[in-house]
């Protein structure tokens, strides 16, 4: 878990990563946060925490891998929540097939205010000689529902602390070449769909800036 400034909405996430039954460990990267969310982190002693002047999300990323001791690794942004039993279907389907690099799933997307569903999105089910095509198309999945053996993490490399966004989207692409990827037809994670701020704290935008998003894409993926 990376999180910067989100101290109102991480509880939930933690909480949420908290009732995994699939044996894990949560590692939290704290990216220069000044709302008291390293207090908060501070004070939980169940949890490995890592603070860190601010880097941005992709810098992050690569601090949590460089602590992450399990078997696999499974991003969860700070402002979104595993379903119960998440860890553990994904877990199974992918240590019960060694060739297996990633296994991913379906998300539901909720309302941060009421809590209720609106959408669900489906990761790609394509043949795994489809995904690196299709990866270039569209995210493979969310994050949060892709559970990724931790030797396959360590191959590809880390992630492109120059890329502020799509920084999932070209980790996907390069777990789709490098092994088979599976989908499950089911939902594994929760996604806060919420108008919030995004990148690291010198070059901010919000995330309904349209213009401002594509701006930044452009000179950063260049």
């Amino acid at each position: 878990v990376c999180t910067f400034n989100r101290l109102a909405m991480l509880p939930d996430a933690i909480a949420s990563a908290r009732a995994q039954t699939w044996p894990h460990e949560i590692v939290v990267v704290d990216d220069g946060s000044d709302d008291g969310t390293a207090a908060w982190l501070d004070a939980q002693d169940d949890l490995r925490v890592v603070h860190q002047a601010n880097a941005g999300k992709p810098t992050a990323l690569n601090t949590g891998l460089e602590h992450a001791r399990g078997d696999a690794v499974l991003v969860l942004d700070d402002d979104d929540e595993l379903l119960p039993g998440a860890l553990h279907a994904l877990a199974r389907a992918l240590f019960e097939d060694p060739s297996t690099v990633a296994v991913a799933a379906d998300t539901a997307r909720f309302d941060p205010d009421t809590g209720q569903p609106i959408a669900m999105d489906r990761a790609l089910r394509y043949p795994p000689a489809l995904l690196p095509a299709a990866t270039l198309q569209q995210v493979l999945c969310f994050p949060g529902a892709f559970l990724v053996r931790m030797d396959a993490q360590r191959a590809v490399g880390p992630y492109k602390p120059h890329l502020l966004r799509g920084e999932d989207m070209d980790m996907f692409l390069r777990l789709t070449r490098y092994g088979p990827v599976r989908a499950l037809p089911l939902t594994t994670f929760r996604w806060r769909q919420h108008v919030g701020l995004r990148g690291p704290a010198r070059e901010q935008w919000s995330n309904v800036d349209q213009p401002r998003r594509t701006a930044l894409y452009r000179k950063y993926v260049q």
